[in-house]
């Protein structure tokens, strides 16, 4: 039981971070995070995202330590971007005493030819966002070493929105308790809202309505029809389309870049009707 319990005790301490070698009074090199993403539009022609991730040495004599620290990095397995999908712009990294053994590592992400498949094609389906994997090579100092961790960068090639962009919103809003339909007015104004394209043909804003703070998302499809969504943070089901008025159809308008959005809920003491316009900025 004594040996059982000491190996598995050995075997919970070798999958810390840097623990084991810490015990044994080494510093190490790690990432700050060893997940995250790089995400960038591909626009036509193609464009180019640069990215700092820090990378710092922790341990128990860190403070000690007074020489300049070098490392490398290599591609580690597990990796599926190509090296058209980015580039690794200040190896070696030099940590210096003087910034605290902290440093940043450069990537840039490049677009060009690597836009992801468009919405409704077959290939969108399984498209699966590329991976760059790393790995700290050791430093050559006795003190210092690699953590043995993996930096994993998600590559999110997020395809071009020509939605996306500023906005005035021109909105009528109905109310039940200031009459009746199509009188009730209780609300027009004109509020600045912007588009962030997610995909190709969907958009995410913080706005709904008149109210700030609510994440919803706008989708223009094939047909140009548009589709409003809100967070379930909204206690209503919003539903598109005027009841009233079944000829209003929500969609966007190549001719001016218009999007035209219609839709309504059920509330207390009756139905809330939206009308919006989107007027582009751009």
């Amino acid at each position: 039981m004594f040996i059982f319990s000491s190996a598995l005790l050995t075997s919970c301490i070798d999958n810390e971070t840097g623990l084991e070698l810490n015990d044994k009074g080494l510093n190490v090199v790690t990432f700050d995070r060893v997940v995250d993403n790089l995400t960038g539009v591909a626009e036509q022609g193609g464009a180019e995202y640069t990215f700092m991730k820090k990378i710092k040495i922790v341990g128990p004599t860190v403070s000690e330590l007074t020489n300049d620290i070098v490392v490398d990095m290599d591609v580690a397995e597990g990796t599926t971007a190509d090296g058209t999908m980015y580039k690794i712009n200040n190896l070696p990294l030099t940590l210096t005493a003087k910034n605290n053994y902290l440093a940043e590592l450069s990537i840039t992400l490049t677009t060009l030819g690597n836009e992801p498949p468009a919405e409704g094609t077959p290939e969108y389906d399984y498209y699966v966002a590329p991976v760059l994997n790393l790995k700290i090579v050791a430093t050559g100092d006795p003190k210092v070493t690699g953590s043995g961790k993996i930096g994993q960068y998600t590559l999110n090639f997020t395809p071009r929105n020509p939605y996306a962009g500023d906005y005035t919103a021109h909105i009528i809003y109905r109310h039940p308790s200031v009459g009746t339909y199509p009188d009730n007015i209780a609300v027009e104004e004109d509020n600045d809202k912007t588009l962030v394209g997610v995909t190709a043909k969907k958009c995410e804003m913080e706005w709904f309505a008149i109210w700030d703070g609510y994440l919803s998302w706008v989708t223009i499809d094939t047909d140009l029809t548009a589709r409003l969504v809100v967070s379930s943070a909204w206690s209503y089901d919003v539903k598109m389309g005027d009841p009233f008025r079944p000829d209003l159809i929500s969609h966007f308008d190549p001719a001016d870049g218009k999007i035209y959005l219609y839709y309504h809920y059920e509330g207390t003491g009756g139905t809330r009707v939206f009308w919006e316009v989107y007027t582009p900025k751009f």
